[in-house]
Parts: C-alpha cells; sequence; structure tokens
C-alpha cells in the first residue's frame, strides 16, 4: 500500500511477516522499596547537598528482583525469549515473532519505506497484560522509526 507521509514523499506500507524476529526492551519501575529512598535523595539534590555514591546511588535504582520475575513468566507464557536481564539498569530485553508481538501488545507491526529509508512502528494502541501493567514503565525498540533524516 502506497501513502504520502507529513512531507509528501511516498510512503510504501507492509505488514511485517508474522515470522519475522524482533528484538525490543522493556524498562522496569524503580524497586517499590527503595521509592522513599529516591524521594529523599532527589529531595538532596535540589537543596544542593552532595549526592550519594555512585555504588549506592546505582543499588537505589535497581529493579526489583520480583518485577524481573514477573516479566519472565509472563514473557515465556506469551513465546517470548528472555535475551538479557540488566537488573541495575531495570532493563529487559526480548525477541519473539511479530505475530506473537503483535498479539503480546495489542498492535499491528509495520515497515513504511520512503526514498529517505525504512523503519518499523506500529499501529494501534500499545496495550500490557494485567501482570505487567505498573511493573514496566517503557516500551522500546517496536519502533525504529528515524527521528530525523539527512537529504
Amino acid at each position: 500500500m502506497s501513502e504520502r507521509d507529513g512531507q509528501g514523499q511516498a510512503t510504501r506500507r507492509d505488514v511485517v511477516p508474522p515470522g519475522t524476529r524482533i528484538e525490543f526492551e522493556l524498562v522496569l519501575r524503580y524497586a517499590v522499596a527503595q521509592q522513599a529512598q529516591l524521594n529523599a535523595e532527589a529531595d538532596q539534590l535540589l537543596a544542593g547537598r552532595p549526592r550519594e555514591p555512585r555504588a549506592e546511588a546505582a543499588g537505589l535504582r535497581a529493579a526489583d528482583p520480583a518485577d524481573v520475575d514477573i516479566v519472565q513468566v509472563v514473557a515465556e507464557r506469551a513465546g517470548l525469549t528472555i535475551v538479557h536481564v540488566d537488573t541495575p539498569s531495570r532493563r529487559v530485553v526480548l525477541s519473539g515473532p511479530a505475530a506473537r508481538l503483535n498479539d503480546f501488545f495489542g498492535v499491528t507491526l509495520v515497515t513504511h519505506t520512503t526514498p529517505l529509508g525504512s523503519w518499523r512502528e506500529f499501529e494501534g494502541r500499545l496495550t500490557l497484560s494485567a501482570p505487567l501493567a505498573g511493573v514496566v514503565v517503557a516500551v522500546l525498540g517496536l519502533s525504529t522509526k528515524p527521528v530525523a533524516f539527512h537529504e
């Protein structure tokens, strides 16, 4: 299907083939048990006092291992593969075929191609299953649309 983007460029839109393997990333919330300490640290910084040592600050910002477990269980049930877990940065990298991601997030993954390049994005409103609501704060990598093009 062809259409025009906002700059008048011809665009081709195709649904991503169901078996296409896609890697994406979930960013998890800060550990709930650490929230009071994080708020106190923010107040301390705003008051101009020195920050916590790096090792302590990193520990405050890590994901709760229980949240990582929830993501692993939900992902495995959905047929997705855990590629990498980085608890200190609260990131979980997963992969799976496009058809499963469409079902998992309630979207349709599509590819757009223009003379300036091509990218993947999704159509529809991205949703998370109940166990992940509140645990996941960001989904990265489903869209690969560039922020800017070089002409």
